[in-house]
């Protein structure tokens, strides 16, 4: 199910342990606030699901980040390929392969 919420990542319009997978694109933007947008994630996710979180290849904080915020089994799964998204599996490199590069974290809601 693909959903773009009307509002903003602080603040979901959604009920709590709404959804098995939540991809969490423009972390790394400057008028996001990271802290209360992964704490929005973990609230939005059954327990089992997994947040995965594309952000610039500069960004390499995230791990930390989704570990403060309560995600276990945290795995950085490194940079994603510029452009090569055909030839790419699973889905979710695909999806990600951009212009620039990027880099995937994914963790898992306890």
């Amino acid at each position: 199910m693909d959903i773009t919420a009307p509002a903003t990542l602080d603040d979901l319009p959604y009920g709590s342990a709404t959804f098995d997978v939540v991809l969490l694109d423009g972390l790394a933007d400057g008028d996001v606030d990271r802290d209360l947008a992964l704490l929005e994630c973990y609230r939005v996710l059954r327990r089992g699901g997994r947040v995965l979180v594309v952000a610039p290849a500069a960004a390499r904080a995230v791990t930390a980040t989704l570990s403060t915020a309560g995600f276990g089994d945290v795995r950085d799964h490194g940079p994603v390929p510029a452009l090569g998204g055909a030839a790419l599996r699973p889905w979710y490199r695909r999806w990600i392969a951009r212009a620039r590069p990027a880099c995937l974290t994914a963790g898992v809601r306890p």
